[in-house]
């Protein structure tokens, strides 16, 4: 399957986890989940991206925020890690605010992506404590999940076949993204994140292609690009892996790094 689509600019990398996504739900109806954790940078900085998710469940109640949560990741020996800031001009597509923010409505989502130091190499599970300003929901909340690990040797269950890691392409020129699934279960889509757009393919077969032109304003330097998985497991679990290459955007003919 070949798609082609025009990209604009990102600047973030991201590494691959996958597991049942571990929530908390409140009495009154709100759920806590942290969707994907990802090992990425935050200004050259090593860190964990984690997609964390607040959804009003409540067929009756309102939930309104008018101050920002305290956010406090730990892991399992007691270790405690910094939020970090975005990395710069970092924009994803992923994140979403409902039009009525600070205010969430019965039904609505509010889906953010935060940027923790990375944690030690020991650590197997880390937790998100949640300090907010909700009436009525004790506070800190907790969500407890795996710790994400750098890819292990040998191909990946999703692997970027073309190009290569640290390929040079010129601005302006198509080239083309080859990826292919190392699985017996196709994911039920896989989402490609590059220069601040998304690509959906809602039907990804074993080996897919994408021709992707970079628009001739793209700034020099290194810009990744990020495939996502998503598997349901028997329990009807969502599964998420991803796999990211940086490439080196050039202003001028195609050169050797």
């Amino acid at each position: 399957m070949i798609r082609t689509f025009i990209l604009l600019l990102i600047s973030c990398a991201f590494a691959s986890v996958a597991f049942a996504i571990p929530s908390v739900k409140t009495a009154d109806g709100i759920r806590f989940e942290i969707r994907s954790a990802s090992l990425g940078h935050s200004n050259k900085q090593k860190s964990v991206v984690l997609e964390f998710v607040l959804s009003n469940e409540s067929d009756t109640k309102k939930i309104d925020f008018d101050q920002r949560f305290d956010y406090i990741l730990s892991d399992e020996f007691g270790n405690r890690y910094r939020s970090l800031p975005k990395p710069l001009n970092y924009k994803d597509p992923i994140e979403s605010i409902p039009s009525n923010f600070p205010s969430i409505y019965p039904g609505e989502t509010c889906t953010k992506i935060l940027f923790f130091e990375a944690p030690i190499t020991k650590a197997a599970h880390l937790k998100l404590g949640i300090k907010g300003p909700i009436d009525g929901i004790p506070t800190p909340l907790e969500i407890e999940f795996p710790a994400p690990r750098p890819d292990p040797s040998g191909p990946s269950v999703i692997e970027i076949t073309m190009p290569t890691d640290g390929a040079v392409i010129t601005a302006g020129e198509m080239f083309d993204l080859n990826v292919r699934v190392n699985a017996d279960e196709l994911p039920f889509k896989i989402i490609v994140v590059a220069f601040g757009s998304t690509l959906e393919n809602p039907e990804p077969s074993q080996d897919n292609s994408y021709n992707i032109t970079i628009p001739v304003n793209t700034p020099e330097g290194p810009s990744s690009i990020s495939v996502i998985g998503y598997w349901t497991d028997a329990q009807g679990s969502k599964q998420i892996l991803s796999k990211n290459i940086v490439i080196y955007v050039n202003l001028g003919p195609p050169a050797s790094l």
